[in-house]
């Protein structure tokens, strides 16, 4: 009965190509059959191969969440990048090239050069071909995506305000080179949008806030930052820098790594002073004395 209606259903819809699983295979005879006797003109029927997990077993949809298609969104993978990925599983364009759109694979589709043997489904790849895609979008394609992206994972509500669109845009090209995937804006953003009462530092961060001379870092930061004028990156770099590198006598690495734990709540955040001028004078301060109370115990 299943065949039937397969053949069936096939033909209603005036299918002239049946490309499918290899595992069809064996069904593809008695398909044949089954229009021949119902006097039915057959569609011509390719098989792909099966893509495989980098150990060459057979992909599980139900123990790799990558088998599911709304994972590729939920963990931030292009479109774009995830049509370019799976058109290089099963196929190879003329000239060998790995970048390429869609358009440019209908345009240059042969069968002949469709690969016969298990391609694997290798999320290094995907990941490498999604950071190009993310590099060579303009920045407000990208600042639209990433606030989509932040709004489906509760960063930012479900129709962001003109600010925070605004300030999603300012800060994408500080994070563009270093993302593969939108979900990694998530980990790198989120300290500019969080409430001041729910912000906190990451616990694999903390332990440079209890390091030697922190509380001194931040208190001389406060003073070097409470007397800006000017709030702006390059202020905010030279009066860091006079104060904490020259003033302590500290260099950068171990001056600037508490003030960005303090301010971003992570190890890894944008470029710091950059960080510090979008999340502004009130928010930064306030930051730094809520890191100096809790390495004084406060």
């Amino acid at each position: 009965t299943y065949h039937l209606a397969n053949v069936v259903d096939d033909h209603e819809m005036a299918i002239t190509h049946v490309v499918r699983g290899e595992e069809w295979i064996s069904s593809t005879p008695k398909h044949l059959l089954l229009y021949d006797w119902l006097g039915w003109r057959r569609p011509a029927f390719a098989h792909m191969p099966l893509l495989r997990n980098s150990d060459k077993s057979k992909i599980s949809k139900r123990k790799n969440p990558a088998a599911r298609l709304l994972w590729f969104q939920e963990q931030g993978y292009l479109p774009e990048a995830l049509l370019n990925f799976l058109a290089l599983m099963g196929y190879s364009q003329p000239g060998g090239e790995e970048l390429f759109t869609f358009d440019d694979m209908v345009r240059d589709f042969d069968w002949k050069s469709v690969n016969t043997v298990g391609p694997v489904f290798d999320l290094d790849k995907l990941g490498w071909l999604n950071g190009h895609y993310i590099r060579e979008l303009p920045v407000e394609d990208l600042a639209a995506r990433v606030t989509s992206h932040l709004a489906r994972r509760g960063v930012l509500p479900a129709t962001p305000t003109p600010e925070q669109q605004s300030l999603v845009l300012a800060a994408t090209p500080l994070v563009s080179e270093r993302m593969q995937i939108l979900g990694e804006a998530e980990g790198m953003l989120t300290f500019l949008f969080v409430d001041e009462d729910k912000f906190h530092v990451e616990t694999e961060s903390a332990s440079i806030l209890y390091g030697n001379d922190a509380s001194r870092v931040l208190g001389a930061a406060v003073g070097a930052l409470d007397d800006l004028t000017v709030w702006s990156t390059g202020s905010i770099e030279s009066a860091l820098r006079a104060s904490l590198v020259d003033g302590l006598g500290i260099k950068p690495k171990l001056a600037f790594g508490p003030v960005r734990v303090a301010v971003t709540g992570r190890r890894v955040s944008p470029p710091l002073f950059e960080s510090i001028e979008l999340l502004g004078r009130e928010r930064t301060l306030q930051r730094l004395h809520a890191a100096i109370r809790m390495i004084d115990g406060g």
